[in-house]
């Protein structure tokens, strides 16, 4: 009993362990998924002949995907 109750909760706890990494992994991916938008769309404001800077639409697009756009890191 004592060892089905110990072996239970070390499961429960790798279980615990494996939802964090999933989640981890999956907002990481997000994350570079918004990063990646921001940077094609400076680069298309960059080439085009668009009268706003590469940046502020760099940024524009970074904000709209959920990504800071404060100078911090």
């Amino acid at each position: 009993m004592i060892l089905a109750a110990i072996g239970l909760t070390v499961f429960l706890g790798f279980t615990a362990l494996a939802i964090d990494a999933g989640l981890l992994y999956v907002k990481r991916r997000q994350m570079q998924s918004a990063a990646d938008g921001a940077a094609i769309a400076g680069a298309n404001a960059l080439l085009g002949s668009q009268s706003s800077s590469y940046q502020n639409v760099a940024q524009q697009v970074a904000s709209l995907m959920g990504l800071p756009t404060d100078k911090t890191t």
